[in-house]
């Protein structure tokens, strides 16, 4: 016999899964894909930036025309924090239960 199953509970509830499909189905959890969503976001935020000043020093190196060597450091630095971001961040599992 299937039960019934609503299409949303609450914090709190439980309820029986309706199928035996349903229940072999485990989906991450909502704290695992926040912090996956927001390592991806800083990495790509971090690179972007990295490599956006990256282009900046370069263009201050060959203009002759500035100081290069410190905003250089720092988007070598961006780059790798970004990169470091984005490896780090691991796909949401499913849950073992």
């Amino acid at each position: 016999m299937i039960q019934y199953t609503p299409f949303f509970h609450l914090p709190g509830q439980s309820f029986a899964l309706a199928s035996p499909l349903a229940r072999s189905l485990r989906l991450p959890t909502i704290k695992s894909m926040m912090r996956w969503l927001l390592l991806v976001v800083l990495g790509l935020f971090l690179n972007g930036s990295g490599l956006s000043l990256l282009g900046w020093a370069a263009y201050q190196k060959f203009a002759a025309c500035g100081e290069w060597f410190w905003s250089g450091t720092l988007a070598l630095v961006l780059c790798n924090a970004g990169i470091c971001c984005l490896v780090g961040a691991k796909k949401p599992e499913s849950r073992s239960s």
